[in-house]
């Protein structure tokens, strides 16, 4: 997944600017991809969601991201994990409910690996 390609400012209920909107592509293949809008103040929990279900898939198994994207996400140097939230295992991961997407995403261009249902690889 590549992100954020733009940023722009988003308004809130009252006018100001206080976050901004991302736009994301994700792809499951060179071919296969979305783009879509999303807040940065948005929760990585809620990125994965819109993720997944732009591409008509259920929103129901464990996931995280990994800075690794090719190869063992072990090996993952920056990791994000639902399971580390729902106070599952022993990880080094930050939890994707309480990380917002601008801190995962700090610059446009980062890149990321969304790992959808972690149980069956």
């Amino acid at each position: 997944m590549k992100a954020p390609t733009t940023r722009r400012p988003s308004r809130s209920k009252r006018g100001t600017t206080d976050s901004k909107t991302l736009i994301f592509r994700a792809s499951l293949a060179r071919s296969l991809y979305r783009a879509f809008e999303i807040a940065d103040t948005s929760s990585l929990y809620e990125l994965a969601q819109a993720i997944v279900r732009s591409f008509d898939f259920d929103f129901d198994h464990a996931f995280g991201f990994y800075s690794k994207l090719k190869g063992d996400i072990d090996e993952s140097r920056v990791r994000f994990e639902l399971l580390i939230y729902m106070g599952e295992g022993e990880s080094e991961a930050r939890s994707v409910k309480r990380t917002r997407v601008v801190e995962a995403f700090p610059s446009v261009g980062t890149k990321t690996r969304l790992h959808f249902d972690c149980g069956d690889g």
